[in-house]
């Protein structure tokens, strides 16, 4: 029943190498397996793999070497991001420098043949009396001037609003046109009433006289002959001087902007790049910055130096006196997102009165200013055209001469003979036909004479007594007005 042939043991080369759990097969076993498909073999024990692990090296998993191939991918990509952050940065930063800034510009706006523009400056402060004898004291007042126009290469053409606030009372708006074509500039003035009574119109600093004869040529256009405007200019020198100075060459105004534009980063400090948004619907970068005025000083004076013709001794004198009182100048400009033109550009600065001698004899406490350009239909305005019905400067002065020669020698007319003219009568109310306005039996103009009332009894009003007597009363002492 059993099989006791003893068996022999056969020598094992590989015996350190521990027995697997499962037996190999017998040798019949094997030989059947040869002669019939074997089964699917099952998946190793796991005691299998861990006896094989503890006697062979150990491979790198698979999940392992997932896991170094992305840390090395993260890697790489980390330092191309920081080389690409860098880099933008580096660009971004060139590409946003004032010079750079200005250099796109300058050569975007070199594009510009016409456009149109709105210009606003708003002054306001305390304004001190023009006669320091006049009793009164220091005016608050805020000044308006609004400029709307348009400009190509031959044509120019404005209208300019005026308007002022002072002490809460509105004066204005006085409007001014201008329009400059064919060699002939043209000019109008309109919003100022004349006079009434010798009473000023809102501008206080000019003579009566003179305001009645803006008065009379309001709304008329008038135009001036520039051909011969500049011959007459030309014939003084300090004019001569401001002509070379506007004519320069197109090489000495390429340095004078090439010297400027190299000298905008130490002009421009705290230069900043804002939020993108709009002007006239069109998209723009709008850029604030800081003006230095002592690196705006050093760089005026290096152009005086370098291009004399451009700017001369004199106007350098005086542009570096105006800047020197002047605070810190704060701005904006926008610039196009696309064609990198300058669509609107603002200004503001506080000038202390007090650092200038001129503008402290005119001004109390400090001067605000606010500059506001805007630029709209850049390379689509059409031409101005020239107004119609335009006198000649010649024609008016002339006839502003002869109304001036007719109305001195109506004023000199003396119709009733009384030692008044017409001018006087109508000053103190007298009738310029009748010798004795009043019927008290003295003539009007001895009266005045006396400082008594040619109206009626008693003297003359304190503002009339300051009137120079017009002659010596032939009767002797009045004792009566009536």
């Amino acid at each position: 029943m059993f099989d006791e042939t003893p068996k022999v043991e056969a020598v094992d080369p590989f015996a350190s190498i521990p027995e697997p759990v499962n037996p190999p097969p017998a040798m019949g076993e094997m030989e059947g397996a040869l002669s019939t498909p074997a089964p699917a073999m099952p998946a190793p024990e796991p005691s299998q793999s861990s006896a094989l692990a503890t006697n062979s090296p150990t491979p790198l998993s698979e999940g392992r070497r997932g896991h170094a191939k992305l840390i090395i991918f993260l890697v790489i990509l980390a330092l191309l991001l920081a080389g690409a952050a860098f880099a933008s940065y580096y660009y971004w930063q060139q590409a946003h420098s004032p010079a750079r800034i200005m250099s796109n510009v300058q050569t975007a706006m070199a594009t510009v043949k016409n456009a149109t523009f709105n210009l606003e400056v708003t002054a306001s402060g305390r304004s001190l009396p023009v006669k320091k004898d006049s009793g009164k004291g220091a005016t608050d007042f805020t000044a308006n001037i609004i400029i709307d126009g348009s400009a190509n290469e031959t044509t120019f053409g404005t209208t300019t609003t005026l308007s002022a606030i002072t002490d809460g009372i509105s004066k204005g708006p006085f409007t001014v046109g201008l329009r400059i074509l064919d060699d002939k500039l043209y000019f109008r003035v309109a919003g100022i009433p004349a006079p009434n009574d010798g009473t000023t119109t809102g501008l206080e600093a000019l003579p009566v006289a003179f305001q009645s004869i803006i008065a009379s040529l309001t709304d008329q256009w008038i135009f001036v002959d520039m051909k011969e405007a500049k011959k007459q200019l030309n014939n003084t020198k300090a004019l001569a001087e401001v002509n070379s100075s506007l004519n320069l060459s197109a090489d000495d105004e390429k340095a004078v902007t090439d010297l400027f534009v190299a000298a905008l980063p130490t002009i421009l400090t705290n230069f900043t790049a804002g939020v993108n948004t709009t002007v006239a619907g069109l998209p723009v970068k709008n850029y604030k910055f800081t003006v230095d005025n002592t690196a705006l000083i050093a760089t005026l004076k290096d152009i005086h130096l370098k291009q004399p013709t451009a700017l001369n001794e004199r106007d350098l004198t005086k542009i570096t006196e105006a800047i020197g009182a002047l605070g810190p100048i704060s701005g904006e400009v926008w610039v196009g997102t696309s064609d990198n033109f300058i669509h609107k550009i603002t200004l503001t600065e506080t000038i202390d009165t007090a650092a200038n001698d001129k503008l402290k004899e005119k001004f109390e406490g400090p001067l605000n200013v606010v500059f506001s350009l805007t630029l709209t239909n850049i390379n689509t305005t059409p031409d101005v055209v020239a107004p119609e019905n335009a006198s000649s400067i010649q024609e008016v002065f002339a006839k502003i001469m002869a109304d001036q020669a007719a109305q001195a020698a109506a004023d000199k007319l003396d119709a009733d003979n009384d030692g008044l003219t017409a001018k006087e009568e109508t000053k103190y109310g007298t009738d310029p036909n009748n010798p004795d306005s009043d019927g008290d039996g003295f003539n009007d103009g001895d009266e005045v004479a006396k400082s008594y009332n040619p109206l009626g009894a008693g003297k003359l009003p304190n503002t009339i007594l300051k009137a120079t007597p017009l002659k010596t009363s032939t009767f002797g002492d009045i004792t009566s007005g009536n």
